[in-house]
């Protein structure tokens, strides 16, 4: 099936910067242009969640699976989410919900999830897995966009190409929280980096510049690891915990030192992101970020993300397109 059902294409969504994706898979269907902003926020979100219910009932064929050369896997410990579901956006891409068993032990009390266990279930699934590449993705709120896997994978192969060892590639984005304002301070160590990266696809440094929706920055006596803060000037490059990609092999190492870096005040304030942090901040020589976001654009500080005219993307019935990278887009996180 190559985009959105057709059911879906009338009305649109209660704004919400986790369904951010919802009109780019409106405009999967049919043509969706934004004139005012409001006109994103027409559909209710219980349409969405009709949305999603309807794509999760829909088969994965055999066939779908055994041409995905990359593995995908999630985490949602949502009662009404199945184990094999298709991703939202264009319906190509299998996913493995790997959160099935202990959603049954939530809804029964006898488990408390922690943000500990996300890196911990990740590390338990790929210990034992042959090494091939494979998709850590967040649920529900990550689109696909439409791109080729030999798009996604030669745009794995460059970034990598310019990140000296690592292997292993996660999510960038222009807020910096879920922690301190020293921390985000340090990602100015990657600064290179970032300009090898968008070099290796022939970008320039401000690729996204003109995207952002960052607030001003607030000043280190008012920081807050709650309050999102963007760099001065915005740049797209902090970690994202939402996206990790790479072979088993080496993306179970990062879950290993992922859980080790992982404090249970972290479950307080901050979650996965306060660590995913530490990870990246500890281990350059094994993380790297997708800084281009030829892999995953993450969407929640821009805006007009699909006008057709001023946004990151433009769609048609088929495919998403990225106006700043030139290209299919391969996926889209709207988080929140």
């Amino acid at each position: 099936m190559p985009c959105a059902p057709s059911w879906l294409c009338h009305g649109a969504l209660q704004f919400s910067t986790a369904l951010l994706v919802a009109p780019l898979i409106l405009g999967l269907c049919q043509d969706f242009d934004v004139q005012n902003p409001r006109d994103l926020y027409v559909m209710t979100s219980d349409v969405w969640r009709n949305y999603l219910d309807r794509v999760l009932e829909l088969p994965v064929s055999e066939s779908a699976r055994a041409q995905q050369k990359v593995r995908i896997f999630t985490i949602d410990t949502k009662p009404w989410v199945p184990q094999h579901h298709l991703m939202p956006g264009v319906l190509q891409q299998h996913v493995v919900n790997n959160g099935v068993i202990m959603a049954k032990h939530i809804e029964a009390g006898t488990f408390k999830w922690s943000w500990f266990d996300k890196p911990s279930l990740y590390a338990k699934l790929l210990r034992t897995m042959p090494n091939r590449m494979v998709v850590l993705a967040d649920s529900l709120d990550v689109a696909f966009g439409g791109c080729s896997q030999e798009h996604l994978l030669r745009a794995y192969d460059r970034i990598i190409s310019a990140s000296g060892t690592a292997t292993v590639v996660m999510a960038a984005e222009f807020y910096c929280f879920g922690t301190s304002w020293s921390t985000c301070r340090q990602y100015h160590n990657f600064s290179q980096r970032r300009v090898d990266v968008l070099q290796a696809h022939g970008f320039a440094d401000d690729l996204y510049d003109r995207f952002h929706a960052c607030p001003p920055t607030p000043k280190r006596s008012q920081f807050n690891v709650q309050y999102p803060s963007c760099s001065s000037p915005p740049r797209y490059q902090y970690v994202n915990s939402g996206f990790v990609m790479g072979p088993a092999r080496d993306v179970y190492q990062a879950m290993l030192h992922w859980k080790r870096l992982h404090t249970w005040a972290d479950d307080l304030s901050g979650g996965d992101q306060a660590s995913a942090h530490r990870l990246i901040l500890n281990h350059p020589e094994l993380v790297t970020l997708d800084y281009a976001g030829k892999l995953i654009l993450t969407i929640g500080a821009m805006f007009n993300v699909s006008d057709r005219w001023r946004g990151v993307f433009w769609v048609n019935k088929s495919r998403v397109y990225n106006r700043a990278a030139k290209g299919v887009q391969c996926f889209i996180h709207g988080n929140g």
